[in-house]
């Protein structure tokens, strides 16, 4: 399937009995664990980066109007 009409959750490498292989093997759930905590890095990560953006963002506009 062509990767513009594919999900991003589901690509090469994790869909189909490689995923059932995966999820099978003892140490899948410290990686699944580990990947579970990047992906909640990476939204606090994202939220900072927006707060940053709107405070950078609400002072220029004070300071030109000021």
């Amino acid at each position: 399937m062509d990767r513009s009409v594919r999900l991003s959750g589901c690509n090469w490498y994790f869909c189909g009995p490689l995923f059932d292989h995966m999820e099978g093997r003892p140490d899948y759930g410290e990686f699944d664990d580990n990947l579970r905590d990047i992906a909640d890095l990476w939204l606090e990560l994202m939220d900072e980066f927006a707060r940053v953006v709107k405070e950078t963002e609400n002072t220029i506009f004070s300071e030109s109007i000021g």
